[in-house]
C-alpha cells in the first residue's frame, strides 16, 4: 500500500544534539548496517543542505548521502542536478554524474563533478555556457574544468562550439566568472596579412594586483615578423591618483632590428588645489606605427610628444610650470619648453573695474637654438549701462615681453604695446499683436571699436604664445543678431536665427565682407543651417554654404527607434553632397544601420557603410562594411554579454571574407 510518512531522526555528534529532516513515499530501515532508504518523492534536509531525488539512502554513521535518478542538491543558494550523487555531511565534498549547476555567470555540465573544497569543484569532460536554453546556443567544452568559486575557471583543453559545430580550440585557458575584478587568460586573435604573415595576436594575461591596480601581458605572434611581447598596466585611486602604462618590443624579423615602444600617463592631486601630470610617447623608429597598429588614424600619427606639468590653484588665481618636448618623426625635428611657466590671477573689481593679469614665461628650443622670453598682460574693463537700455563696455589690454635677445643681436629687449576698445550693444524685443499663437523677434545689435598704436615688431621673435602679429590700427566692427520665436499653448519654440557681422576697412575706407548665418528649425524634423559672405566691392554673395537636415521617418518598432534622416550639403564649385542614415530595428532582435553618400555633382557614390546588429540570446554579433573611394573595410564581432572579453572578430574567420 502506497503511503507517505515523516520520520524525524537524532544523531549525536561530539555532544551536540544534531537535527536531520527526511521523509519519502516509502522508508526502509537496515538496523544491522544502519543505513536509512527513502524511496519515492525522497528528501533530506541538514542545516543548509537540501537532497532531493527518487531514491535517497542515507548512512549516519559514516555521514554519507547517496541520491539517485533526478537527483538535486542544495547547499545554501547553490543548486546542482544529477542523475546520481554521493554527498558528505561533515566535510562537504561530494561527486556528481552527468550533473548541472549555476555559478556566478553561467552553467557548468559534466559526466563527473567532484566537490574537492569548500569553493573548489573538478569537472571532467564537461561545459560551460551563460546560455539558460535546455540546449544552449554555444558552450565551451574541456576535458578537464577547475572551478574556484567566487573566482576563476581553469580548463584545458578548450573547444568553443556555436550550436554544436566546433569553432576554435586552444590547449589551456582560464577566465574569471565573478563581477569582481580576477586575474585570467584573454581571447586571442586570429588571422593573416600580408605585411605580418599569418598571426596570433593578444595572447595574453590579465593580473589584478589589488583594489586599485592590474595589468595585462601580451604576445603577439606573427609568422614574418616574429614575436612582440607587450604590458599594459592601469592604476586608479580616486581622486588622488591614476595612469596607464603601455609598452612593447620586438626583436624585428624583416627589418633585423630590435624595435620597441613606450607611452604612460601619470595624473596626481596632492590636495584640492595641486596637480600633477605627466605623459610620454617614445618609439624606436619612425615606422613603428605603421608596421605595427591596426587603426589607420593611430598609423598615421607621426609625433611623439612627452610633458611634466604642475598646477597650483589659489583662491585669487592660479600657476602652472610645464617641460615638455614634441619631436616630429618625418622630419626628425623638435620643439622643446624647458620650461614653461604661467601665472592668471582671477578677475578683480578695481574702483568698479574688471582687472585681470596673467604672464607667461617660456624657455622654448629648437635644433641648434633656443629662445626666452617674459610675457606680462593686464586686461581692465568697466561696464556701464546707459539709459536702462544700452550696454557700455571700453575696455584697456597692455602688454610687456622682455626677450632674452631681438634678431638683431641685442639683448633683454623690451616688446610692449597697448590695444583700446569700446563697445555699445542693446537688446529689442518685438511681439505680433495676437497672441495665439504669437511670434517674438529679438534684435541685438552691437558695435565694437578697437585702437592699437602703430609699432614695429619685426626685429623680434614668435614663439609658443609669445610675440604676436601686434600691428597698430584702428577698427570698427559691427555685427546684428535675429532670434525669432513662436508661443504655442505658453510653450516657447525656437524658429531660427540670422545674423550679420562685418567691419570698416579705415585704409580703403569701405565697408569689409559682410557674414551672414543663418538657422532654421521651422517644424520639429527639418533644420537648415547656411552661411556667405556679401563682398561689398563686388556687389555678390561668395562663400555659400547650405546644409539641410531632413528626418523622413521615425517611430517606435519592436519597442524600438525607426529612423530615417536624409543630409544635404552644398558648396557652389565644391561640393554638392546627399547622405542618407537610416536605423531599422528589423525585429525584436535584429537591428540594421545603413548609411550613403551621393555626390551630385559627379553623379556617383562616394562613401557607403553598414551594420548589422543581432542579439542572440547570449551573444551580441556585429557585423559591419565601409567603404571610402577605393578603401574597403569590413569588421566582424560576437561576443558573450555576460562575459564581454571573451568575443570572436573576423581575425578569426577572416579566411571566410573578402
Amino acid at each position: 500500500m502506497h503511503f507517505a510518512f515523516y520520520i524525524l531522526h537524532f544523531l549525536l555528534l561530539t555532544s551536540d544534539t544534531l537535527y536531520i529532516h527526511y521523509s519519502g513515499d516509502k522508508l526502509d530501515y537496515d538496523f544491522k548496517n544502519d543505513i536509512i532508504l527513502l524511496t519515492g518523492n525522497a528528501t533530506l534536509i541538514y542545516k543548509d543542505v537540501k537532497v532531493f531525488a527518487d531514491t535517497i539512502r542515507y548512512e549516519p554513521k559514516k555521514e554519507y548521502i547517496y541520491a539517485y535518478s533526478n537527483a538535486i542538491l542544495w547547499v545554501g543558494t547553490q543548486k546542482t542536478e544529477s542523475e546520481r550523487m554521493r554527498y558528505n555531511l561533515t566535510t562537504g565534498e561530494g561527486i556528481s554524474y552527468n550533473a548541472r549547476t549555476h555559478i556566478q555567470k553561467g552553467w557548468f555540465e559534466g559526466e563527473i563533478m567532484r566537490k574537492v573544497g569548500e569553493k573548489i569543484l573538478n569537472i571532467d569532460y564537461g561545459t560551460f555556457t551563460t546560455c539558460d536554453l535546455p540546449t544552449p546556443h554555444y558552450y565551451f567544452w574541456a576535458r578537464e574544468l577547475k572551478v574556484y568559486l567566487d573566482d576563476m575557471v581553469i580548463a584545458k583543453p578548450v573547444i568553443l562550439c556555436i550550436q554544436d559545430i566546433p569553432v576554435f580550440i586552444i590547449p589551456y585557458w582560464f577566465f574569471p566568472i565573478t563581477k569582481k575584478r580576477r586575474s585570467g587568460l584573454l581571447f586571442p586573435k586570429i588571422g593573416t596579412s600580408t605585411s605580418e604573415g599569418r598571426y596570433v595576436k593578444n595572447i595574453s594575461y590579465y593580473y589584478v594586483i589589488n583594489d586599485y591596480a592590474d595589468c595585462t601581458f601580451i604576445l603577439d605572434y606573427m609568422e614574418k615578423r616574429g614575436p612582440k611581447f607587450g604590458i599594459e598596466a592601469i592604476y586608479l585611486i580616486r581622486p588622488w591618483v591614476s595612469g596607464n602604462l603601455t609598452a612593447s618590443h620586438i626583436i624585428d624579423v624583416i627589418e633585423e632590428k630590435r624595435r620597441w615602444s613606450c607611452n604612460f600617463v601619470h595624473m596626481h592631486n596632492i590636495g584640492r588645489s595641486l596637480s600633477i601630470r605627466a605623459m610620454g610617447n617614445f618609439l624606436s623608429d619612425t615606422q613603428y606605427k605603421t608596421d605595427y597598429e591596426e587603426e589607420t588614424l593611430v598609423q598615421l600619427d607621426k609625433r611623439m610628444i612627452s610633458n611634466v606639468s604642475i598646477t597650483k590653484r589659489w583662491s585669487f588665481g592660479s600657476s602652472g610650470l610645464i617641460l615638455e618636448e614634441n619631436r616630429d618623426l618625418v622630419t626628425n625635428t623638435y620643439t622643446r619648453l624647458f620650461p614653461q611657466a604661467t601665472f592668471t590671477m582671477h578677475n578683480k573689481e578695481f574702483l568698479g573695474a574688471h582687472l585681470s593679469y596673467s604672464n607667461l614665461l617660456v624657455n622654448y628650443g629648437i635644433p641648434d637654438t633656443s629662445y626666452q622670453g617674459f610675457d606680462n598682460r593686464i586686461r581692465l574693463s568697466r561696464p556701464f549701462k546707459v539709459l536702462k537700455f544700452f550696454s557700455l563696455m571700453p575696455s584697456m589690454n597692455y602688454s610687456l615681453t622682455i626677450y632674452d635677445r631681438d634678431k638683431q643681436g641685442k639683448e633683454y629687449p623690451i616688446r610692449e604695446f597697448a590695444s583700446y576698445s569700446l563697445s555699445f550693444s542693446t537688446i529689442v524685443y518685438g511681439r505680433t499683436f495676437f497672441r495665439k499663437p504669437e511670434f517674438r523677434h529679438i534684435l541685438t545689435p552691437r558695435i565694437s571699436w578697437s585702437y592699437t598704436p602703430e609699432r614695429d615688431f619685426s626685429r623680434f621673435y614668435t614663439f609658443s604664445n609669445i610675440g604676436g602679429a601686434g600691428a597698430g590700427g584702428k577698427a570698427i566692427s559691427f555685427s546684428l543678431g535675429n532670434n525669432f520665436q513662436a508661443v504655442f499653448f505658453d510653450k516657447k519654440i525656437n524658429i531660427g536665427n540670422l545674423n550679420f557681422s562685418s567691419a570698416w576697412n579705415f585704409e580703403e575706407k569701405r565697408i569689409n565682407p559682410v557674414s551672414i548665418s543663418l538657422f532654421l528649425t521651422p517644424i520639429p524634423f527639418y533644420d537648415m543651417r547656411a552661411s556667405a559672405t556679401y563682398n561689398t566691392t563686388t556687389d555678390k554673395i561668395e562663400n555659400i554654404g547650405i546644409t539641410n537636415n531632413l528626418v523622413i521617418l521615425t517611430r517606435q518598432l519592436t519597442g524600438k527607434n525607426l529612423k530615417i534622416k536624409l543630409t544635404h550639403h552644398y558648396t557652389p564649385e565644391r561640393d554638392h553632397s546627399m547622405w542618407g542614415n537610416i536605423s531599422i530595428p528589423l525585429t525584436k532582435n535584429w537591428d540594421l544601420k545603413a548609411e550613403r553618400r551621393w555626390d551630385l555633382k559627379e553623379n556617383k557614390v562616394t562613401e557607403e557603410s553598414f551594420s548589422l546588429m543581432r542579439d542572440l540570446h547570449c551573444w551580441i554579433a556585429h557585423l559591419g562594411y565601409r567603404k571610402y573611394g577605393n578603401s574597403t573595410r569590413y569588421s566582424f564581432e560576437v561576443k558573450i554579454k555576460e562575459i564581454p572579453e571573451i568575443k570572436v572578430g573576423k581575425g578569426i574567420i577572416g579566411w571566410l571574407l573578402p
